[in-house]
């Protein structure tokens, strides 16, 4: 059968810890993606053109509280 080879096109190198997800926006936001790090960080990237896919600045951050810290609701 056919085969499907990925190409790295972009590296994203702000997080200070693992990338623990990535999602792609839905397509009619626009070319973005959100990666969450264990260094408790929400970071969102967009490719301004989409003629050149290896340039990713990031659009915004979240500072978010890592998962697993107890407490109830």
């Amino acid at each position: 059968g056919a085969t499907t080879r990925w190409v790295a096109k972009a590296h994203l190198t702000d997080a200070r810890k693992a990338v623990s997800c990535l999602e792609f926006a839905p397509r009619h936001l626009g070319l973005k993606l959100a990666t969450g790090s264990a260094d408790g960080t929400v970071r969102i990237y967009e490719a301004i053109d989409v003629m050149n896919l290896n340039h990713w600045p990031i659009s915004g951050t979240i500072d978010a509280e890592p998962s697993g810290g107890g407490g109830g609701g």
